[in-house]
């Protein structure tokens, strides 16, 4: 794909930005959780000075990570690894 010229490679993924734009925030919400590594992770969340830390649960209906039953909206998640 990476060694495709640039025409070729928009002439691929033109159909599938087309796809998705017509998909409802429902189906776009699933396939997000499908393909999310997050979920059922413990995680770490850093926002700006706070430090949130556990289950990473569920992606909400808005986007949201929820994250030991706090919701995340932005936020650098890293995956804690079991010592």
């Amino acid at each position: 794909m990476l060694g495709e010229d640039r025409e070729a490679l928009l002439n691929r993924l033109l159909p599938l930005v087309a796809r998705w734009a017509r998909a409802s925030s429902e189906a776009i919400i699933q396939r997000w959780r499908e393909l999310s590594w997050t979920l059922g992770q413990q995680v770490r969340v850093e926002v700006g000075g706070e430090v949130i830390e556990g289950l990473a649960e569920a992606v909400a209906e808005d986007g949201a990570l929820v994250v030991g039953g706090r919701r995340v909206i932005a936020g650098d998640v890293t995956r804690v690894r079991p010592a």
